[in-house]
């Protein structure tokens, strides 16, 4: 959006999907992401509440065509990542890969990243106070 947007000076982003279905596809055994590209379809995880709402390996297509393409055209708008350590839902991993990657091919690009203890509903009160400095740029 902000590539897009000139109007857009400045991002906070908490936890997010960068290529989330790429990462998920890799970090499963190597058998049950071939079940999944030959059904189509896999819940996210084995917990009974996520049966009902598998999801498509198109998903995984299309996240990984995303990415590929997030390094396209940069705009250098100062942007701050927030995100879990204990993040189950949308893996730490794939912030740190964007902001590692997005350093390599622009060294000076403004991006900090915040990996912070916490999962991915960063609900304490010390994750709302990380995420108004953030919002106000009070350090």
């Amino acid at each position: 959006m902000a590539q897009e947007c000139s109007d857009i000076e400045r991002l906070v982003l908490i936890a997010p999907a960068f290529n989330m279905m790429g990462l998920r596809a890799q970090s499963i055994a190597p058998e049950r992401c071939r079940d999944w590209h030959t059904a189509g379809w896999m819940p996210w995880d084995d917990e009974p509440a996520h049966r009902d709402y598998p999801l498509a390996w198109k998903w995984v297509e299309e996240s990984k065509a995303y990415w590929g393409r997030s390094f396209d055209r940069l705009r250098p708008v100062s942007t701050a990542i927030l995100h879990g350590q204990q993040d189950h839902v949308i893996l730490p991993q794939g912030s740190s890969q964007f902001v590692e990657q997005l350093r390599g091919l622009a060294p000076s690009f403004p991006i900090d990243l915040h990996l912070v203890p916490g999962d991915h509903r960063l609900s304490g009160p010390e994750h709302l106070d990380m995420f108004r400095r953030l919002v106000l740029c009070v350090t």
